[in-house]
């Protein structure tokens, strides 16, 4: 009877015990099976997790806080355990997850920083170049154009005065009757008081009061000469038949003087009339200007790098011309058709029109690119062509260009540099999480996750991050208690199990 008693007791406890294991099986689900990858935690760990759940002081005196930790890991202040030697080994993060620097996020940021900055550089070097173009090339014809009017100007008043002079011997020795030493006196004090004048004809046709003709050229430097006394024919010449037939003065074009000793002159000739309606011509009077002297006006202009000036004679001579062999032998005609430069056909056309132009050409052999400005020089008939060449503008907006893509060159390095510390800081905290994500990879889910104070979108994340850690580690440390009292009921089970079969009586065996 008592036999039977204690094997029923022993049954049922047996009974319970199955239901309690199968009941604490359904309760572990799949956790009681945890991946061996992902489980790096050792029973010391678990361990340490039950001492801290039974007695946080106790943990928390062995261990230190986790503020206690960051401050004596990382003085930074960043969360991240500074790298000793006791944090190295099988727990670091495998060389194949480390982050090359060409693929980081730092070097992502700066990297386009750099490239907007470049892209923003060429776009305002683009604009001040369209800009500065546009400028320079105004301010350079507006100074082509002011210095083609100053140096006509000047030539202009020279001129005047010539005339001026010629006009005041012309009048008084065609309303005076002086003899021929007050005449030569007269004219040679007019010549001297007029600047670069060297010389001056007087000629005085036989009058009708038996007075005999007076032709005599005197010169400033008392070197005179009698056309009458040498034989001289000057009816005859073409300049005089012009002079008389001349309603007003006119310029003659360069030529070569023997009597004024070999030199280029121009010569201003005004024909001698008394004052009154149909008075008869008594002659002419001329001045000699020589050419040097025309030159000594534009001389600093024609010498500047790119400028190229000409002087243009009432009848197309070039004057002053900066080619060889071109001044003094070609008019402007043949110059175009000899030199093929065709692209001074409108600069031509305003010289023989004596207007003034500005003219936008290429020099058709050289293949430069030039402005071009003409000027009348008054009413003389003379015109002064004044060209700047379009490379030594563009090489000073080149230069400029240059300076200015050399100092922003420098402003997007400095820049680059700049967002290169700023992006390191800004980058720090993403590296620090991604070496906390890359150690719970690994199983060390005991590693703090930093920056979770912060209050922006890395703070969200490290919270995210230190939940999910917290959550994994919770669940292990629960596996890990289901897994003992799994094991101690399954010792139980056994233990019942072989009291069982101790109290129960051995198997009866039939005998045949």
């Amino acid at each position: 009877m008592h036999r039977a008693s204690a094997r029923k007791s022993v049954f049922s406890w047996t009974l319970e015990c199955n239901a309690g294991l199968r009941a604490g099986i359904r309760y572990a689900g799949v956790w009681s099976v945890p991946d061996p990858r992902r489980r790096r935690v050792g029973d010391a760990g678990l361990a340490s997790r039950r001492v801290a759940r039974a007695d946080p002081a106790t943990h928390l005196q062995a261990h230190g806080s986790p503020l206690a930790y960051d401050r004596r890991g990382d003085p930074g202040g960043t969360g991240m355990p500074a790298t000793g030697p006791d944090q190295g080994g099988a727990g670091a993060a495998p060389a194949s997850d480390r982050v090359h620097w060409r693929n980081s996020l730092r070097t992502r940021i700066a990297l386009w920083s750099a490239a907007v900055n470049v892209a923003l550089l060429l776009l305002v070097v683009a604009a001040i170049a369209w800009f500065a173009r546009g400028q320079i090339l105004d301010n350079a014809k507006r100074e082509t154009r002011a210095s083609a009017q100053e140096a006509a100007q000047r030539l202009d008043t020279a001129f005047d005065m010539v005339t001026i002079t010629a006009r005041g011997v012309s009048d008084l020795v065609a309303n005076a009757e002086l003899d021929n030493e007050e005449l030569s006196t007269t004219l040679r004090a007019m010549a001297r008081a007029t600047p670069g004048v060297s010389g001056g004809l007087l000629v005085l046709e036989k009058g009708t009061d038996g007075r005999p003709a007076f032709a005599r050229y005197i010169s400033a430097n008392g070197k005179d000469r009698d056309f009458i006394a040498d034989g001289y024919d000057y009816r005859a010449r073409a300049w005089y038949q012009r002079t008389l037939a001349a309603q007003r003065g006119w310029w003659s074009e360069p030529y070569l003087s023997q009597t004024a000793g070999q030199v280029w002159i121009v010569t201003y000739n005004l024909p001698l009339r008394p004052s009154g309606r149909g008075a008869t011509t008594r002659g002419m009077v001329s001045l000699d200007l020589p050419l040097s002297q025309l030159t000594d006006h534009f001389e600093t202009l024609a010498h500047l790098p790119g400028w190229r000036l000409s002087l243009v004679a009432p009848e197309g001579m070039f004057a002053i011309n900066p080619e060889p062999g071109v001044a003094l032998h070609e008019t402007v005609a043949s110059y175009i058709d000899s030199r093929g430069r065709h692209d001074l056909a409108v600069v031509a056309r305003a010289v023989r029109l004596h207007q003034a132009g500005q003219f936008t050409h290429t020099d058709a052999r050289m293949g430069e690119q030039r402005y071009t400005v003409v000027e009348p020089v008054g009413t003389s008939g003379w015109s002064l062509l004044v060209a700047q060449s379009y490379d030594l503008i563009v090489a000073r907006l080149d230069r400029a260009l240059y300076l200015l893509l050399a100092a922003g060159t420098l402003l997007a390095l400095l820049s680059t540099l700049l967002v290169r510390h700023l992006a390191k800081r800004i980058s720090r905290p993403v590296e620090h999480l991604a070496e906390s994500t890359s150690r719970l990879a690994l199983g060390q889910y005991d590693w703090p996750v930093p920056h979770t104070r912060r209050r922006d979108e890395v703070g969200r994340m490290a919270r995210t991050l230190e939940h999910a850690r917290t959550s994994i580690e919770q669940q292990l440390v629960e596996i890990g208690e289901m897994g003992a009292a799994r094991q101690k009921l399954q010792s139980e089970l056994s233990i019942a199990r072989d009291i069982q079969r101790a109290m129960l009586s051995p198997p009866r065996r039939v005998r045949a």
